[in-house]
């Protein structure tokens, strides 16, 4: 039993860009800018992509113009060099170990001189990014942290630099390295005083520094995410959304999880246009658990009822569109493959034991390594 429609959101930014990228060799549309207020820039020409932010050219202008990074949700080429649209070829072919080669060996041809014919300003840390961004898709975290590296080496002055530094410190926390992504911080701080990066950067780098902290819980580390969700305010909504899936998630930390305002919070996340994919998927798959921490201690005391059954199917969607439409945030799909085995179990008919059985084999072959995987091993 699979719940109807799964994918009924409006495309974000970010998997746009991946769609656009196999058709882009042969469109003839310019450049577009998606911007965190929900707009679009069309008819552009991306010129380069700097820490001081995008410059770009409009249609029928003849200067250039620069938008600061902290309004740019990301960015849709009219055109790839060949071997970045092989590349992105093969990531749609689900070929991402050749995508990454491929990524690697275009930014090695830049490097030593090869490629004399592919030469946007942009290109290197574009791939550079993507590979980091694969890295992820496989749960390779630390390959994530060297692609980071290799990004902040090769491209300092790149747009993607500060995004890096983040997650590099990102998948040192998943793993347990908690000093080692608090040293990766505050290098990005460095970075940031250095560069004089804007404070929407400030925010982000302390915003990860609080989510570090081991020590913080409770209604203690909400009141310091309510001080960064405040400053964020409306001038940096994604770096909000972020300290909003955090405090969502807080709430089910808690020995009696408030179900309530957890999923208030993650509602009104998926309902804001300049919520990033990594927040999304953050946010998708706090609903399913709300939902379904809340059905499963209800069917503790009671056979499955009518409202049951139909939190259930919502948790079931809100997880499935994680593992189909956020295949980059692993941390989040590893999670949501797991627990939609748990709820195709609770509704209990064998149809849907099988679909369970599905969901624990794919986590197993895919993050074999993962936490999540071992749980599954023992439904399997």
């Amino acid at each position: 039993m699979l719940p109807e429609p799964l994918l009924d959101a409006p495309m974000t930014p970010t998997r746009l860009l991946l769609a656009a990228a196999l058709l882009c060799a042969s469109s003839a549309r310019a450049d577009t800018i998606y911007l965190t207020d929900g707009q679009t820039l069309d008819e552009v020409t991306i010129q380069d992509q700097t820490l001081t932010g995008v410059i770009y050219r409009a249609k029928g202008k003849s200067t250039d113009t620069t938008l600061e990074p902290e309004k740019v949700l990301g960015v849709e080429y009219q055109r790839l060099p060949r071997l970045l649209d092989q590349a992105e070829a093969a990531v749609q072919e689900g070929s991402l170990n050749e995508a990454i080669e491929d990524f690697k060996s275009f930014v090695e041809g830049i490097q030593d001189g090869s490629n004399t014919k592919d030469r946007q300003k942009w290109a290197p840390a574009y791939a550079l990014q993507r590979v980091i961004e694969l890295q992820m898709t496989l749960g390779n975290l630390p390959g994530v942290i060297a692609a980071a590296d290799a990004l902040i080496r090769s491209a300092p002055q790149s747009f993607h630099v500060p995004r890096a530094y983040l997650t590099k410190a990102d998948a040192q926390r998943w793993l347990g390295k908690e000093a080692e992504a608090l040293a990766t911080l505050e290098a990005f701080k460095a970075l940031i005083d250095e560069q004089r990066l804007s404070e929407g950067w400030r925010l982000e780098a302390d915003l990860a520094v609080l989510l570090s902290d081991k020590k913080l819980s409770g209604s203690a580390k909400r009141s310091r995410l309510a001080d960064t969700i405040s400053a964020a305010g409306k001038d940096y909504p994604t770096v909000k959304n972020r300290a909003l899936v955090a405090e969502g998630e807080s709430y089910l930390e808690e020995s009696k999880p408030d179900f309530a305002k957890a999923l208030a919070a993650f509602r009104n996340i998926v309902a804001d246009p300049s919520s990033d994919d990594a927040t999304l998927a953050g946010a998708y798959t706090g609903i399913g658990d709300c939902l379904y921490l809340q059905a499963a201690a209800a069917l503790q005391k009671k056979s499955l009822d009518e409202q049951m059954a139909k939190d259930l199917r919502e948790a079931l969607k809100s997880y499935l569109r994680v593992v189909l439409v956020y295949k980059d945030q692993s941390r989040y799909v590893q999670k949501a493959l797991f627990f939609s085995g748990r709820v195709f179990d609770l509704f209990g008919s064998d149809a849907e034991r099988q679909s369970a059985r599905s969901m624990y084999q794919r986590l197993v072959r895919d993050y074999p390594a993962s936490s999540w995987a071992s749980d599954a091993k023992v439904f399997l």
